[in-house]
């Protein structure tokens, strides 16, 4: 059977192909705790690569683009997934900080001119999302006061 599934469709090993295993691979782990462990899915049209392959090509795939989840909390569905470049989805990821209007920190301070090793100096310095984002290089900002039990105010 796998072998006359292969020879219907013929990319078997191509790069599509390759992304469409591991994507139904992960979500069918449960013993991974990023993927199938978590309850992230793949929507029953896409089990059947055809179906996923017509959905790639309409959507803008290429060979230097990655499948991403917008929302990283919903599986993977057509309304949830997109093209998009290796910076844009590791800035999508769970643990990457939002600024107040919901974008990724590095986005918004990329946007300000802000190179990315200063905005994580920030970060790790305190500096809040927002505030590491969009200072403006160079500036230096006031000194911040501590309270009587040595916390920033």
């Amino acid at each position: 059977m796998t072998k006359a599934k292969n020879l219907r469709h013929g990319q078997s090993g191509s790069r599509l192909h390759v992304i469409w295993v591991n994507m139904r691979k992960r979500c069918a782990d449960t013993e991974d705790k990023d993927y199938g462990g978590r309850g992230i899915s793949v929507c029953s049209a896409w089990l059947v690569f055809e179906t996923f392959r017509d959905w790639a090509q309409k959507n803008g795939y290429r060979d230097d683009l990655t499948i991403d989840r917008v929302d990283n909390n919903k599986g993977y569905y057509p309304q949830n997934c997109r093209w998009t470049t290796a910076t844009t989805q590791a800035r999508n990821r769970r643990f990457v900080a939002l600024t107040s209007d919901g974008r990724p920190g590095p986005e918004v301070a990329e946007e300000n001119g802000i190179p990315p090793r200063t905005y994580n100096v920030r970060r790790s310095a305190g500096w809040s999302v927002d505030e590491a984002a969009t200072w403006p290089y160079g500036k230096l900002r006031a000194p911040r006061r501590k309270n009587d039990k040595g916390q920033f105010y």
